[in-house]
């Protein structure tokens, strides 16, 4: 069923009226119910097209074929009602709901994608009320038989924190500051950080839970692996989200998840690229702005700023990449280039050298 957020409202609007058993509704009265609620929750109108599409899609397509007929009110005559926009519009059947009735064969096979998608996380300490879940869909829409999975996840298992996961996301979504016992890897320490939580991201295999650090009002990202423990911190009050951050949009600028404390404009960088690997690199970009700017010499540009796994996806092409501009970031790859080899090749880099 291809629907979005407005569709499924238009739905339920119209099977409110089609249920109603108070009231009766010709097509005109529809269109204002319709427009009614959706100029109130999406400040948007919907045409009378739309609403006889929406009408044909619940008939014919929404899960068992809903039974709307349409007929004359009491006492109209048919050349009143020629054009249809008089007749009332109902449900045959006045138990109905399409709230109440089972998926339809479109919906079912969309389900056990979804279902398949949740084994992700099925096994996963904390995360047994997944497996409760599935188990609870398999029975509630027939889908016992359904045991062939069909798509593959990396999931790193063994990853340390991940018995965090399920508890973390609950203070999130209540709003509860915690205390974190986290250890820094560059000081060998464990540094004590109260934080207001309020993403967690995955990249590369790893979780990592961002939050305004209450003692330096900031947003810090902490990876998960490193949290020895934490506890919640009811004495303190919960900060909201500043308005500027929408984390829909924080990592717009950057790949994976280090971004600068600073604001900072995203460089404009300039790749070559060997027209061999071009078709890897077309189908998987390096960040979601990359385009490729000179054809006959294969050469992309993204706007992002430069940092820690950046670094790593362009190293991790090794000579298929070389990066043009912008002067600095050119300089510090070409510094990474050489620390590689001089552990390859540990001989003078500069022949001039004595």
């Amino acid at each position: 069923m291809a629907t979005n957020k407005n569709a499924q409202a238009r739905y339920k609007i119209l099977d409110r009226c089609f249920s109603d058993k108070f009231r009766s509704y010709t097509f005109r009265d529809l269109c204002e119910e319709v427009n009614a609620v959706m100029t109130e929750l999406y400040g948007i109108e919907v045409s009378e097209r739309q609403i006889r599409e929406d009408i044909k899609f619940m008939r014919e397509r929404l899960t068992h074929q809903a039974p709307i007929v349409s007929r004359l009110p009491e006492g109209e005559d048919e050349c009143r009602g020629a054009h249809g926009k008089e007749h009332i519009y109902y449900y045959s059947d006045p138990d109905y709901t399409i709230y109440k009735s089972q998926l339809s064969l479109e919906e079912t096979e969309k389900l056990k994608s979804v279902v398949d998608m949740l084994r992700r996380f099925s096994g996963l300490p904390n995360f047994e009320w997944i497996d409760d879940l599935i188990i609870r869909l398999d029975d509630e829409f027939q889908l016992s038989g359904v045991t062939e999975h069909i798509i593959g996840f990396e999931q790193n298992t063994r990853l340390k924190g991940l018995e965090f996961l399920s508890r973390l996301i609950e203070l999130i979504a209540h709003h509860q500051v915690i205390k974190v016992v986290y250890h820094n890897f560059r000081t060998g320490l464990d540094n004590n950080i109260v934080l207001h939580p309020y993403y967690l991201k995955q990249y590369n295999n790893r979780w990592f839970l961002f939050g305004r650090n209450h003692q330096l009002d900031r947003i810090d990202n902490l990876a998960i692996d490193r949290i020895k423990s934490f506890e919640e911190a009811r004495d303190i009050q919960f900060i909201p989200k500043w308005d500027n951050v929408d984390f829909e949009h924080y990592f717009d600028n950057v790949v994976g998840v280090s971004r600068p404390r600073e604001e900072t404009e995203p460089d404009t960088i300039l790749i070559k690229v060997d027209k061999n690997e071009y078709p890897f690199l077309e189908s998987k970009p390096i960040h979601k702005s990359q385009q490729l700017v000179d054809s006959e010499n294969c050469v992309i540009q993204i706007k992002a700023i430069p940092n820690y796994e950046l670094d790593h996806q362009i190293i991790a092409y090794g000579s298929a990449l070389e990066v043009l501009s912008p002067e600095p970031y050119r300089q510090r790859i070409m510094g990474l280039v050489q620390n590689i080899y001089k552990k390859y090749f540990p001989v003078k880099l500069d022949c001039t050298e004595e």
